[in-house]
């Protein structure tokens, strides 16, 4: 099932280093989710955009030190898992 609530266009998240071949090969046929969709149209105040910036920042992180998770033992199996 999808997460709908994930906040990063793909168009970004591929550029991005993603050491996981699963989650890679995922993020070819994957569109996407509509917070994504949502924020693209928002004008975000300076606080949110210093919290999304964060937030990008965290998953930049996330995906390029995915394969060095236990990623079974969290049942994390898709590029759109959240926290």
């Amino acid at each position: 099932m999808p997460n709908h609530f994930f906040p990063l266009a793909l168009v970004a998240l591929r550029k991005w280093t993603i050491r996981d071949g699963d989650i890679s090969l995922q993020l070819r046929g994957a569109q996407d989710r509509f917070a994504a969709l949502w924020l693209r149209k928002r004008t975000l105040s300076q606080e949110a955009a210093a919290l999304f910036d964060a937030g990008t920042a965290a998953y930049l992180t996330y995906f390029a030190e995915l394969s060095q998770l236990r990623t079974a033992k969290f049942k994390i199996e898709t590029w759109d898992a959240g926290w």
